[in-house]
């Protein structure tokens, strides 16, 4: 596709995936793809379902009153923040992975916003991390969108790691009776999570070892400057989940006084992991139900429990749909340029 004097990378990028759910709209069955969307929005909304049956509307609309705006606000400009700091961790692995240029953060930042848009309301949870590919794949020289696309899924990988380290550390020293089996799946998490990044990160060196077509996509790989660069994007990504914990516990800290920091730090990671379940709406539904699950354990009520969690759900509806509305908007100024 030729790219007009009018468009900018990201429009590109995102008219590009756009295009490409097309034609598979076009070249599979539409029927199945509507079913497949009916199926989901089926299970979100049964999760939903379930979850409000077991609490009392009354004991729900107490709870969100007792959450002073404030609380709310604070929750809202950490997740901005986290965001934020999500770009720079973004930017630092550009450097460290062989970029011939490295983007400016101001552009990093909008097509962070807008990979969290594709990524929250779109299926499959991976279309912004392919737009936020596409669209910086001119920085790479040699590896192109391939290189891009291989530090974009690296970025997410690493945020996964941190993920995971977070709650081993966290259980460790603070033990919470209800999640013994935390320890052994983290484990297994970050044994899997270095694999990945082993080979995304020494690809090159493995391509005479392949296949002649997966040698081609290896040689494209991003080549890696600087270990300590990546050192650090691993400290980024677990400072930024701090942050995600903190949006939480002060959300729940609101309705249920006596829950400790402590807890949330095991709980909220927990909760992090569900929202990744690919058969729901952006994760809606299983993330609330391991929310009010897992803090049960530590004595919340489930409508506290709910309420917070529906209040973390719309931080990261409100925080993800700002990325859809600047996507709109430099779709509108590239249409008008032309």
């Amino acid at each position: 596709m030729q790219q007009t004097s009018g468009d900018t990378p990201e429009a590109a990028a995102v008219a590009g995936v756009q295009a490409a759910g097309a034609g598979e709209s076009r070249g599979g069955s539409r029927a199945g793809r509507v079913a497949w969307l009916l199926a989901r929005l089926g299970i979100t909304g049964g999760a939903f379902a379930y979850l409000l049956s077991q609490v009392e509307f009354g004991q729900l609309s107490a709870a969100f009153g007792r959450v002073p705006a404030r609380a709310v606000l604070v929750s809202l400009s950490l997740y901005v923040a986290a965001v934020w700091l999500g770009a720079y961790r973004w930017r630092i692995l550009f450097a460290s992975c062989g970029a011939s240029r490295v983007p400016g953060y101001l552009q990093l930042l909008r097509l962070t916003f807008i990979g969290l848009f594709y990524n929250t309301y779109l299926p499959g949870a991976v279309g912004g991390d392919l737009v936020r590919g596409v669209a910086t794949g001119g920085y790479f020289d040699e590896g192109g969108s391939t290189s891009a696309l291989a530090v974009s899924f690296l970025d997410r990988v690493l945020g996964f790691a941190g993920l995971l380290v977070m709650a081993a550390l966290a259980f460790s020293l603070h033990p919470v009776h209800g999640v013994e089996g935390l320890l052994p799946w983290a484990g297994a998490g970050l044994l899997a999570v270095s694999s990945v990044v082993l080979v995304l990160t020494t690809g090159r060196h493995l391509g005479r070892f392949l296949p002649s077509a997966l040698a081609r996509i290896a040689d494209r790989l991003p080549q890696v400057q600087s270990v300590l660069g990546i050192v650090v994007v691993l400290c980024i990504a677990l400072f930024g989940h701090a942050m995600y914990i903190a949006i939480g516990h002060v959300l729940v800290l609101a309705v249920s006084p006596g829950v400790g920091l402590a807890d949330s730090a095991v709980i909220i990671p927990g909760t992090v992991v569900a929202s990744a379940f690919p058969l729901t709406v952006a994760g809606a539904g299983p993330t609330e139900a391991a929310f009010v699950a897992l803090y049960g354990l530590v004595g919340v009520a489930r409508p506290d429990a709910l309420a917070a969690s529906l209040l973390i759900l719309l931080c990261r509806l409100l925080v993800a749909g700002s990325g859809g509305v600047v996507s709109v908007f430099e779709g509108r100024a590239a249409q008008t340029e032309d």
